[in-house]
């Protein structure tokens, strides 16, 4: 087996493999998720891509880009791996994750990755790889499938849910006139201020106590 950089001359090879590797279960992004002229615009917009080829057969592709086009988030790289169904297992996707690692590693400072927790195959084989992963199906009214984000914390030595995500169920998009798949998600600020201010029940923040408030270690200049 060959790891190297795509060349235009392996778009074909890559779009196929994509659009066999990628399906309902396992992405939420509207299918078929690669054609030629996306690929040629990812490659020509800075995202890399690394192919595994055996015998002039690409049988793995991962590509990876700067996960935020804003300055203050380019320490942060993420990556997308899909490897041929019948070459599974036999160390393809792990040779290419480590080759992309030591690339990467003077670039950036963080490796994120989006998993959907019902594709539990990948779920697994980022956890062999070293990554934190946890997302936790959840239930909200407005989406299917619904899942929420951890994040853990050194210190505390513990997960905290930061944020909830899901598709739109197509009931709430079609009276907008709207007929794709919709993601929905947001951040839960909420705990983030728990932990800055250390509070330790949620539902203060929701009392109106203006003296609890203006009692608050707030940044200066800042006066409630």
């Amino acid at each position: 087996m060959k790891i190297s950089p795509m060349t235009l001359s392996d778009i074909d090879q890559v779009v196929e493999l994509e659009n066999k590797t990628w399906s309902e279960q396992n992405t939420p992004v509207p299918l078929p998720v690669a054609s030629k002229d996306q690929i040629i615009q990812k490659f020509e917009s800075n995202t890399h891509f690394l192919v595994a080829k055996i015998k002039d057969k690409i049988v793995g592709v991962l590509d990876y880009s700067p996960l935020y086009p804003f300055p203050s988030g380019q320490h942060i790289v993420t990556f997308g791996i899909a490897v041929v169904e019948k070459e599974r297992r036999k160390g393809i996707g792990r040779a290419l994750v480590q080759i992309f690692l030591n690339e990467v590693k003077n670039d950036y400072q963080k490796v994120l990755i989006h998993v959907l927790s019902s594709n539990q195959e990948a779920v697994l084989f980022y956890k062999k790889l070293g990554f934190e992963v946890r997302f936790r199906p959840a239930y909200f009214p407005y989406t299917y499938l619904s899942t929420e984000c951890e994040v853990y914390l050194e210190d505390k030595e513990s997960w905290i849910e930061l944020g909830g995500s899901g598709m739109f169920r197509p009931e709430v998009l079609k009276p907008l006139g709207v007929d794709v798949p919709v993601l929905a998600f947001g951040l839960g600020i909420e705990r983030l201020a728990m932990i800055r201010y250390d509070i330790s029940d949620i539902r203060m923040l929701y009392k109106s106590d203006i003296k609890w408030l203006r009692e608050l270690p707030t940044t200066n200049g800042v006066r409630l």
